[in-house]
């Protein structure tokens, strides 16, 4: 499943924060985030491309701080 998120070092803060992780590999245009069995791969073009089976919970987490933080840029 692939998002669009307006504030992707936001995302980043708050991902690294709620699940009190560091990503697994963190390269120029990309961060790669391995959460509960979920992937979660962060790129510069604020793109957020999540994949995973049987994760739907952490997925849906994320997808609803991608959403906040969208919300909260667009109100800016």
């Amino acid at each position: 499943m692939t998002i669009k998120c307006s504030d992707i070092e936001n995302l980043k803060s708050t991902i690294e924060s709620a699940f009190n992780t560091k990503p697994d590999v963190s390269d120029i245009g990309k961060s790669i985030y391995r959460i509960n069995g979920l992937t979660c791969t962060i790129y510069d073009t604020e793109t957020v491309l999540l994949q995973g089976k049987n994760v739907n919970q952490t997925k849906e987490h994320i997808i609803n701080l991608v959403e906040l933080i969208n919300h909260q840029n667009r109100n800016a």
